[in-house]
């Protein structure tokens, strides 16, 4: 009988969590950037996911010719592509030796019709980039030939943030604001490979205080730099996911904006560190000076603040109430199993 029961409240929390967790992120088809072909959908609670085909075709795989892929960056305009700095240092060698490859999920799907290959023909590394402290970790790469883009072919350019008065700056992404990182990076902390069928994988975080105990321990510059993560672990990126966007999603706008490079952490999805990522923001005349008119902006009033998406910040005390009981549950019936 009490088995019954115990299987009775496991399917019934089985379906909430599938039911309830489903967001979806409907965006500005009109919109000149920060729209794809498709909605972003993100269902899951605990970890990533792989993301709905053509939902981020701005994402960009860097890929070494023998090695395959190694980083991600972002489509900001047809000829540009921004990343992180630590993934270019060696300048002769990515030209020489790495290709771009945007409009595909899978790495493996270089053949399909959305897919578009470039070569880059110049690095440009901001100019105060440390790789010790990694301050100004953020590097833009030209194109040899302009992309195709557009939301009806499947492969568009994100939105960049302009945030007035510029004094507002180093604040933004604001606290709290609701993000999602994307990536062709290892699934586990430790881990290695990237496999030539990688899914382009998603996940929500959320931004993360620098003085909160999982930032000050491992951000260097709070003005070029911000923490995102989950509250006790879970979620995060990891190796091969850096120099990839981190995005929030203007509800206003309907439109997704670039608001973070992905720089470095301590471990993947550690309880005690958060991620770091580029601010992004403060970072706009550096990249108008090198891109010119080809980016597309939104404005932020930076007098007000953009708070978690609403949908999610209603959710998550009922998510974190279903996986608190979903995990009693098991520390019960299966007693002396170490993983439920």
């Amino acid at each position: 009988m009490k088995l019954h029961i115990w299987i009775s409240l496991y399917s019934f929390l089985a379906y909430e969590i599938h039911h309830v967790s489903s967001i979806t992120y409907s965006c500005n088809r009109a919109a000149e950037c920060g729209c794809s072909k498709n909605n972003a959908v993100l269902t899951k609670i605990v970890g990533g996911e792989s993301a709905v085909e053509s939902s981020w075709a701005w994402a960009a795989s860097l890929q070494k010719l023998t090695a395959g892929h190694f980083c991600g960056g972002t489509i900001i305009s047809a000829s540009h592509i921004l990343t992180a700095a630590h993934c270019v240092e060696d300048t002769s060698d990515i030209v020489r030796n790495v290709k771009v490859f945007v409009g595909i999920d899978k790495l493996s799907n270089i053949q399909v019709p959305t897919a578009q290959q470039r070569s880059i023909v110049r690095v440009f590394s901001h100019p105060q980039y440390n790789p010790q402290t990694h301050a100004n970790d953020i590097a833009i790469l030209q194109l040899d030939k302009p992309l195709s883009i557009s939301s009806a072919n499947g492969t568009p350019r994100v939105c960049l943030p302009y945030v007035a008065p510029t004094s507002m700056t180093g604040d933004y992404p604001f606290l709290p604001s609701t993000l999602v990182a994307i990536g062709w990076g290892v699934l586990t902390s430790g881990s290695s490979s990237i496999y030539f069928n990688q899914h382009l994988q998603q996940v929500t975080l959320a931004t993360i205080g620098s003085d909160h105990r999982m930032c000050r321990s491992v951000i260097q510059n709070r003005r070029l730099q911000f923490c995102a993560g989950v509250v006790g672990g879970g979620k995060d990126t990891c190796q091969g996911d850096s120099g990839g966007p981190l995005m929030h999603f203007d509800d206003k706008e309907r439109r997704w904006v670039l608001v973070g490079v992905t720089s470095y952490g301590i471990r993947c999805a550690d309880p005690n560190y958060a991620g770091v990522y580029t601010r992004v923001s403060v970072y706009r005349d550096w990249i108008r000076s090198i891109v010119g008119s080809g980016c597309a902006e939104i404005p932020i009033n930076g007098t007000g603040r953009v708070t978690t998406n609403s949908a999610q910040n209603v959710l998550m005390p009922y998510y974190s109430l279903t996986v608190s009981l979903f995990s009693f549950m098991c520390a019960i019936f299966f007693n002396n199993i170490n993983k439920c």
